[in-house]
């Protein structure tokens, strides 16, 4: 008989003020956008989805600002870097 294995699932969620909230899902020394929810006139595109890097660039519809989030495993930690809103 074989052991189950378990697989350590978190989601981890991040906000990019006034543009998003992230939720990225981390499993087995991969990552990747579990949900995204914009905020009002915001839209966006996922450029990187995984294993080991995300990046999302946002741009709002009203003002044509534009913004981005990145997460990358670092260590077995997650790294995020997001500018502008």
């Amino acid at each position: 008989m074989v052991a189950p294995t378990t697989v350590n699932v978190a989601y981890p969620s991040y906000t990019v003020t006034g543009v998003a909230q992230i939720s990225l899902e981390s499993r087995s020394g991969a990552i990747a956008v579990w949900s995204v929810t914009p905020s009002a006139n915001w839209v966006f595109e996922i450029d990187r989805n995984g294993p080991g890097t995300v990046e999302i660039k946002f741009f709002n519809v009203a003002t044509q600002r534009e913004a981005q989030f990145a997460a990358e495993l670092d260590g077995g930690h997650i790294r995020v870097e997001s500018e502008g809103g």
